[in-house]
């Protein structure tokens, strides 16, 4: 079987187009524990720029996230979801820059429940 990018490219923006919030927001949320699977994978080998490429695309999608809460709607629950948010970003921050897997363990700790939790309001 031969790969196709231009259909799995098609395939991806297909599925984001027609996905509700609920479900972009959880598509996010894999998009950034992948970024943090790979981010981890690479400190164990020691490359430290790939490493820092993926633990920085993690950032940027959970940043995203961040700039996308209403505070004044969501109130305490979006309240909640921006110190969480923080919270992760320091410790992707600090991973990156002392190359420690546990601080990625740490952003996952976070991360995946959360997105559990947006995976079950989407069903």
């Amino acid at each position: 079987m031969t790969f196709q990018p231009a259909a799995a490219k098609r395939y991806l923006e297909d599925q984001v187009l027609s996905a509700s919030p609920v479900k972009l927001v959880s598509l996010l949320f894999a998009g950034a524990l992948r970024y943090l699977d790979r981010a981890e994978a690479a400190m164990q080998r020691g490359d430290r720029a790939e490493s820092g490429k993926q633990v920085s695309q993690a950032m940027a999608i959970v940043s995203e996230l961040r700039a996308c809460l209403n505070l004044e709607a969501g109130q305490q629950i979006a309240r909640n979801l921006e110190e969480l948010y923080r919270f992760v970003l320091q410790q992707l921050f600090e991973a990156n820059l002392q190359q420690k897997p546990e601080y990625i363990a740490a952003a996952r700790s976070i991360l995946q429940p959360v997105k559990e939790g947006f995976d079950a309001i989407g069903r």
